[in-house]
């Protein structure tokens, strides 16, 4: 069909079904025929690849890559390993990864459920910083046995707190260590749903 203004135009058909009337001219920018509807979700999807690959690369990195020591000690050399499914070779592992795991929400990253578990898809899910900050170990300094406890020697008292996102919060300050703790827990049902010891 030719328009007014002289510039021929094509009636095509995306692999959708979907029938858009395209200049000549902008046919060149669409090589593949596709709508603009199509076009969109498949930069979107190509995004989100580019992001679950680099997820990806970086669990299988923490696990196996002993020549990065700070972070190979915490998961690789504690014994932390990959299931089989997203090993599996000639990029079958990271399509599973992905058919498993995708899509990745904005602002979340990769967290396993248990921290002393594996990475497969029953003990993953995506997490925001908050809640990964909750659901790590306890601390190697930690000397009071309850993580958000400890002995305040100025004022010879137990301070008891939280962290829930970017803020610290004081939860008070006790005599007794197990009101303290007590406090504590309570603070953990409230802003994360479970204890954490």
């Amino acid at each position: 069909e030719q328009a007014n203004s002289g510039a021929r135009r094509w009636l095509c058909k995306c692999s959708c079904g979907r029938e858009t009337v395209v200049y000549q001219s902008n046919l060149r920018k669409r090589p593949n025929g596709r709508c603009v509807d199509c076009a969109i979700a498949l930069k979107l999807k190509g995004d989100m690849w580019k992001s679950m690959r680099n997820v990806y690369e970086g669990m299988i990195g923490r696990c196996y890559h002993t020549s990065d020591e700070d972070r190979y000690a915490y998961y690789g050399g504690r014994g932390i390993r990959v299931c089989s499914r997203w090993l599996e070779p000639d990029g079958k592992g990271f399509n599973n990864f992905f058919e498993d795991m995708a899509p990745r929400p904005n602002g979340m990253s990769l967290d396993r459920i248990d921290v002393n578990g594996d990475y497969c898809k029953e003990n993953c899910r995506w997490a925001d910083r908050s809640v990964q900050g909750y659901n790590t170990r306890k601390m190697s300094n930690n000397t009071s046995g309850k993580t958000g406890v400890s002995f305040n020697k100025k004022l010879c008292k137990w301070e008891a707190y939280i962290s829930v996102g970017c803020e610290f919060i004081r939860l008070g300050y006790f005599t007794d260590f197990d009101e303290a703790c007590a406090i504590r827990s309570k603070a953990e049902l409230e802003y994360y749903g479970k204890n954490k010891e």
